[in-house]
């Protein structure tokens, strides 16, 4: 069976707290037609007390052209997407020239030739290695890279793989943009590179025993981003939390089923951390105390980091907070479609 086996994680230099974040958001938005008393009451309830972002807050809460955000993107993504990558690959006692694929997963900028692409030579990997781009999944596509490694391991001659999610939100921030929209996604997303290291075999980490997809129709229109001359901009209704609500409940009790199982037989979880309105719409459905603490406490220690947080979640479950040996835990990533990406996972200690 396919297990994680060892994870790697990686902020970029510049650190704000809730108040600091909150000052410069308030001047940048306040000056483009934003509420003050509105932002100060959705900034004290996004959930968020920490966050790092790729550059300067002076600099990302001003208008950029988009080839200039972009580059700042490909920086970032090239030295935190190496950085994780080996610290990965270090953690798992795995050599670079042993990956047989690398899937590398963004969404928040563009290359050409993709991140996997541009990591291969500075990590040593093989020339025969096989690669994978996730591109357009947004923040569910972390939970979908590992399924879909998964799948793909289970191919003749892959045994070891590498997935790589770099993810900077901060470079896409849209300061004259007052709308609903825009305000929430800049409270709550910030930036962060993660990595994961597959193999198929026995030993400890986390098992991939099963996974489910689900696209829920009529709702391409409620989440994503557009592309304009200055760059993305988000779409996010109000509506998500409760349009997803009852299809993760029904695709949640679906997967356990075939496992002969009940969201009260769950000893842990990593639900990707939208926000406090998805997390409460998450525990609401699964009506077990305490699963989604571990997502809780990386929404208010790092933000909203898209794709890579449900590798974050992961690792703060392995270092801070382990499963039972043998428990079961459900991994799930919420994303534009509106899309469901879900996991049952198993621990072994």
């Amino acid at each position: 069976m396919a297990r994680i086996v060892a994870l790697g994680t990686a902020v970029p230099p510049y650190h704000l707290d809730a108040a600091a974040f909150q000052a410069a958001a308030m001047s940048a938005f306040a000056a483009n037609g934003a509420d003050p008393r509105l932002l100060a009451r959705m900034a004290a309830h996004c959930g968020v007390r920490e966050r790092y972002i790729a550059a300067p807050v002076e600099t990302v809460l001003v208008p950029r052209p988009l080839d200039e955000r972009n580059r700042a993107y490909t920086a970032a993504a090239d030295e935190l997407g190496e950085g994780v990558a080996r610290a990965a690959l270090a953690a798992a006692g795995v050599a670079p020239a042993e990956v047989d694929l690398i899937v590398s997963v963004s969404c928040t900028g563009y290359l050409l030739p993709s991140l996997d692409a541009r990591l291969a030579a500075p990590l040593g990997l093989r020339p025969d290695v096989r690669r994978l781009p996730i591109t357009e999944l947004g923040c569910l596509a972390g939970a979908a890279a590992l399924a879909r490694t998964v799948e793909l391991l289970h191919a003749p001659g892959l045994r070891t793989a590498l997935v790589v999610a770099a993810e900077f939100p901060s470079l896409t921030f849209q300061p004259g943009d007052a709308s609903m929209d825009n305000l929430v996604s800049t409270l709550v997303f910030a930036d962060g590179a993660a990595a994961a290291v597959l193999r198929v075999d026995d030993g400890p980490g986390f098992e991939i025993v099963a996974t489910a997809s689900r696209i829920l129709p009529g709702t391409l229109d409620e989440m994503g981003f557009e592309l304009r001359e200055g760059g993305f901009y988000v779409v996010l209704s109000k509506d998500v939390p409760a349009l997803l609500a009852e299809p993760f409940a029904e695709a949640t009790a679906q997967l356990l089923a075939k496992s002969q199982l009940a969201t009260r037989d769950l000893g842990f979880a990593c639900i990707h951390p939208g926000g406090p309105k998805i997390l409460r719409a998450v525990d609401a459905a699964l009506g077990v105390e305490g699963l989604t603490a571990p997502s809780w406490q990386v929404l208010e220690r790092f933000g909203n980091q898209s794709s890579a947080s449900v590798l974050f979640i992961l690792d703060y479950l392995q270092r801070c907070a382990p499963p039972a040996d043998g428990s079961f835990g459900l991994l799930a990533g919420f994303g534009p479609g509106l899309s469901l990406e879900l996991a049952l996972l198993r621990f072994r200690a």
